[in-house]
């Protein structure tokens, strides 16, 4: 395993709300400094520890390289590593998103695999809307490794070259020759949980779902407009409970096990709708939050992070009115 770079989190609670602004804006660290983040990991792995996000957003700021309502301009790297005696050079001047193959996306490449680092702005994809700096450390069998300032979700910090080659629009490779790089332990893998639920109107349990997000159909369990009456939860790691609530009935039994064809394992009965959910999880890294979709109004109701069948702000739902899909993540 390649050595890993100092991670920095531009939403990270030291900094976040530290100011990162051009003239005749409010913007912040948290919504805007994934540059000066990525330019900090560098830093501080090459040359000195005690640089953060705040140190470089500041030396940014006070050279011009905070762009008016967007984010750093692409002439901020060279000059803010030399100032550090860290050599950085641009690998192209136009636009590569969308083509994988190019002298830059070789160079990038070579670099990587002679141990120096790549500093990247990406497109639109899997790390980004629109634009967003990240820093790629190492290239192991086809996989590149990332720090990325927004994110430690698994297909964000490793994936594959080519998919990254699709989606790279400028490179700077970062020389680490001469430097004694400073190991950061690997961290611990994150708790995710995996669950499923069973629709009233064609008697079928959907796709496992793992974690959540809301772009897609695949960042819930369910349909909405179909009612669902089980759901099957599991985690990598840790102890769960579960429980449902089935409309003009009671809450069903404590469930701890993950299985659609036992019932000793999956929470609720067939044919009849739920309208609410109580989850709770001891022994993970991190903690549970769970919301579920109202059929009745079309509407997502408030996250959940406690576990109760009386306090209403402890479980997810509202008696009496159907369920259709749910999200369950790990924070």
């Amino acid at each position: 395993m390649p050595i890993r770079p100092i991670s920095y989190l531009q939403t990270d609670s030291r900094w976040k709300n530290h100011n990162y602004s051009a003239k005749g804006e409010k913007k912040t660290i948290g919504s805007s400094g994934c540059g000066p983040t990525a330019a900090a990991m560098v830093i501080a792995s090459l040359k000195d520890k005690n640089v953060t996000p705040v140190t470089t957003a500041e030396w940014s700021m006070a050279h011009g390289y905070k762009a008016l309502n967007q984010g750093t301009f692409y002439s901020y790297f060279v000059p803010q590593l030399a100032q550090y005696g860290i050599s950085c050079k641009k690998l192209n001047n136009s636009n590569l998103y969308g083509k994988s193959v190019s002298d830059a996306h070789s160079q990038a490449l070579s670099d990587l695999m002679a141990g120096n680092w790549i500093l990247a702005c990406m497109g639109k994809g899997n790390w980004t809307k629109s634009g967003h700096f990240i820093l790629l450390y190492a290239f192991e069998n086809g996989n590149v490794y990332i720090n990325d300032p927004a994110s430690t979700k698994p297909a964000r910090i490793k994936n594959t070259w080519d998919l990254f080659a699709k989606q790279v629009k400028y490179m700077w490779s970062v020389s680490t020759s001469g430097f004694e790089k400073t190991e950061v332990p690997d961290a611990p893998p994150k708790t995710e949980v995996i669950y499923t639920s069973h629709r009233i109107s064609d008697g079928k349990w959907g796709n496992e779902i793992k974690g959540y997000q809301n772009r897609n159909t695949m960042g819930y369990s369910g349909s909405f407009g179909k009612a669902i009456d089980k759901i099957a939860i599991r985690l990598t790691e840790g102890s769960l409970t579960y429980t449902v609530h089935k409309i003009n009935g009671g809450w069903g039994n404590e469930i701890t096990g993950f299985s659609t064809t036992d019932t000793d394992k999956y929470a609720g009965s067939t044919g009849q709708p739920i309208d609410a959910i109580a989850i709770k999880a001891t022994g993970i890294a991190g903690k549970i939050k769970y919301r579920v979709h109202r059929k009745t109004d079309g509407k997502w109701g408030n996250w959940i992070s406690g576990y109760s069948k009386t306090d209403t702000k402890s479980y997810a739902g509202s008696f009496g009115k159907e369920i259709d899909a749910i999200q369950i993540g790990v924070e």
